[in-house]
């Protein structure tokens, strides 16, 4: 091929700076981003690169954040991306975090070229509040912040970075750049100093994270008066919302409230009028809600008689009561209002309400567990009738086919499924005294609220009915076979094989068994999906459960690893193993071969549909749909809101003048 006259021909070298002159372009306009992202008061987890070189800046990767309220990951998942597409994953979550503010601060786009293969991503040259000189230094200060984090309990490959809403490391480097006036827009300086009120505004509750009763016996003091709401409250009709809403604030920010001005007590550190306040809002709440709720009324009177149990001892003075008193304001007390608050919750639908401090949950949840084992020998008739039968036995006393699992089973796959999959450890070993609990909730799991009890011993429980199944979900003899299969396998090892080799497990399974094993791996596979919160992934699930879901035999119990690789196996290919849309779950990709293709291709078109909607900010209908649970307050909204109104403002008046 003759070259161009007066063309210049480019060597390999300059070739080579052109490209990392593109690729630290588009890094740092991604890094900007998730430093605005932050100052505009959203939260954000960011995964350091393994490995970094010298020639181009870091891959910085968002894990999770925050956008309109909802968790972002959870709509882009619903899109099926391959996992050869991760580009267009990555693209998909900045193009959506910087739509969301970028027309708002007058962002200036690059030129870009067109693409139909991938999602294109949105590279900017400038931002409000910064020039482009600006923007470009402050996406690399944000790097460098980010960067310099270390976890030393983590390789470097799973080296992540949690940056707080407006969180104070960005702010830091934000206000830095802003001080070089070359770096600043016009209406920088003002955009900036919105920030900062923003985020001092919203830093303000944090100094009263820290309520231990000795160390802040004056603002336990103030949280007691504050109380005192309830006495100017009138209200004449049964406005229950309202009134409710004003109780679920108090508990909200004040959770800890019962326990450490009864604590404060013990030592004298409070007047005896501070203490009769303590019964006031409940006495206010009786008159009110008398005729509602017979559950109600046994919780209040519950609190009261241990109210006024405390207060006879306190006047009494007598010194031998302390530990009997310290043991209903640790255990009892917590419970019974904790159970008052979950009444309200359900009688009124308004949200999950919980005490706040982490101490006291964590007494609460001991007081539940000590609940559960209590109450036990009062539901001995009602004892679990599914204990050591044959799976089929007891399909058959429910009339439920072979497709479908025990109605109790169910429900506690699905609770699991639908409320605990981000739980932390889940999946964790019991301790000898969680074992003792999980297995009198096994017992009683006809009878059981699993609302009341942690995700952990419910996952217990889950892992001892699966032990208890005579034979196991598969035998041993599958699980010989299998073994033997598994490890006869030839080098250089292929997805194909272990394909085919799970494929005939499935084929040869019982078909009762078969259907339990899917609606058990289904929410294994949700758990690993979430492993970055839950601290859960494939290899802790594996471990757990091999030898639960298989009958190993003793000759067999070194090849345990063997086990583990299967199910590890399993867990990630689920969705390839268990396609829910399909019928005939097993035999799909081996007898029909076309059905399959249609399959993959309608899921191409679907991902492509998707990555439309999410691009162009119409959240999918799922996305719309999420409880109300799984949707938290937006803050940074109402600091791009009031942004978004001095530009306008400053525009307007710019215009007036002219």
């Amino acid at each position: 091929m003759e070259k161009k006259k007066g063309m210049k021909v480019r060597t390999r070298n300059e070739l080579c700076e052109v490209k990392r002159g593109s690729i630290n372009r588009e890094r740092v306009s991604s890094a900007s981003i998730i430093g605005l992202h932050v100052a505009f008061g959203n939260p954000i987890l960011v995964k350091k690169p393994s490995k970094v070189s010298h020639k181009t800046l870091p891959h910085i990767k968002i894990e999770k954040t925050m956008l309109g309220g909802y968790d972002i990951m959870e709509s882009v998942d619903q899109t099926t991306f391959s996992l050869l597409d991760k580009r267009s994953k990555e693209a998909t979550i900045l193009n959506l975090i910087s739509h969301s503010f970028a027309t708002l601060v007058n962002g200036k786009s690059a030129k870009r070229k067109p693409s139909f293969k991938t999602e294109k991503l949105n590279i900017f040259e400038s931002i409000e509040p910064f020039t482009s000189l600006g923007f470009c230094e402050f996406g690399k200060k944000v790097i460098d912040v980010i960067m310099k984090e270390d976890d030393p309990t983590h390789t470097k490959r799973h080296q992540f970075v949690q940056l707080d809403e407006c969180d104070k490391r960005i702010l830091q480097v934000l206000n830095e750049v802003v001080t070089d006036k070359n770096y600043v827009s016009e209406n920088g300086s003002d955009i900036v100093a919105m920030i900062n009120t923003y985020a001092d505004k919203i830093a303000a509750p944090t100094e009263l994270a820290d309520r231990r009763p000795l160390q802040n016996t004056e603002k336990t003091i103030n949280m007691s008066k504050e109380l005192e709401f309830w006495n100017c409250q009138k209200i004449n009709t049964y406005n229950y919302k309202t009134l409710f809403d004003s109780f679920a604030e108090q508990v909200g920010q004040h959770g800890d409230y019962m326990r450490t001005v009864g604590i404060l007590n013990l030592v004298g550190m409070i007047r005896k009028e501070d203490v009769d306040k303590l019964c006031d809002p409940f006495e206010f709440l009786e008159s009110e809600f008398k005729a509602v709720s017979s559950q109600f009324q046994q919780y209040f009177d519950e609190c009261s008689r241990i109210e006024q149990e405390i207060q006879n001892s306190l006047l009494s003075a007598d010194e031998n009561k302390l530990e009997e008193i310290e043991q209903m304001l640790h255990f009892t007390y917590p419970l019974y209002m904790n159970s008052l608050i979950q009444s309200f919750r359900q009688l009124f639908s308004i949200g999950n309400i919980h005490l706040g401090n982490d101490n006291t949950s964590g007494i609460i949840q001991k007081a539940r567990q000590e609940k559960v084992v209590s109450e036990v020998e009062r539901h001995k008739d009602a004892q679990n009738t599914y204990l050591g039968k044959e799976l089929m036995d007891i399909l058959v006393s429910e009339n439920r086919t072979t497709d479908s699992v025990p109605i109790h089973i169910e429900i506690l796959l699905t609770y699991l499924y639908d409320y605990c999959y981000d739980s932390p450890n889940i999946f964790a070993p019991l301790s000898s005294d969680d074992v003792v609990v999980a297995s009198q909730i096994l017992r009683m799991l006809q009878v059981i609220d699993m609302n009341q009890l942690s995700p952990h011993l419910l996952a217990g429980a889950l892992k001892m009915f699966l032990c208890q199944i005579p034979g196991r979900l598969i035998n041993k003899t599958l699980t010989h076979s299998l073994i033997e299969q598994w490890s006869s396998i030839p080098k250089p090892i292929s997805f194909q094989m272990f394909n085919k080799t799970i494929r005939n497990l499935l084929n040869t399974c019982l078909p009762q068994n078969l259907t339990l094993l899917k609606y058990t791996f289904k929410l294994f596979s949700k758990v690993n999906a979430f492993s970055q919160t839950n601290k859960t992934n494939e290899f802790v699930i594996a471990k757990q459960f091999s030898e639960v879901v298989f009958d190993v035999e003793e000759s067999v119990q070194e090849k345990a690893q063997v086990l583990e690789e299967i199910v590890c196996f399993i867990v990630l290919e689920f969705k390839h193993f268990f396609p829910e849309d399909i019928s005939d779950t097993v035999l799909m990709l081996e007898k029909d071969k076309k059905k399959l293709k249609e399959f993959e291709k309608n899921t191409q078109k679907e991902r492509e549909g998707r990555i439309l909607q999410l691009t162009t900010m119409v959240p999918p209908p799922k996305f719309l749909a999420q409880d109300k649970e799984t949707r938290v307050e937006n803050k940074g909204s109402e600091l791009l809101n009031e942004i978004q109104q001095y530009i306008i403002n400053k525009k307007t008046r710019k215009m007036q003048c002219e």
